[in-house]
C-alpha cells in the first residue's frame, strides 16, 4: 500500500505551523525577553476562560485538563 502526498499533507501543514511559531517565540523572546512559567500560566487561564464564554450553552470545548494553582 502506497501512501500519497496529501496523506502527509496535513502534518507538513503542521510541522510549517510549528516551524513559523518557533520563530514567533523567538523574535519575542529577543525584543522582550523570556515568558516565565507564571506569565504562560495566567495566559492559559484566560484563554480557557475565554473560550467558556464563547461556547455555546457554557459547555466547553477545550478537553486539555485545566491548570491547577500551587498557591
Amino acid at each position: 500500500m502506497s501512501t500519497t502526498p496529501r496523506a502527509h499533507a496535513p502534518a507538513t501543514a503542521r510541522e510549517t505551523e510549528r516551524y513559523h511559531l518557533d520563530q514567533l517565540i523567538s523574535a519575542a523572546e529577543a525584543e522582550h525577553g523570556p515568558i516565565t512559567d507564571e506569565e504562560i500560566r495566567a495566559l492559559r487561564e484566560r484563554l480557557h476562560e475565554a473560550r467558556e464564554k464563547q461556547a455555546p450553552g457554557g459547555v466547553s470545548t477545550d478537553r486539555r485538563p485545566r491548570a491547577t494553582s500551587s498557591s
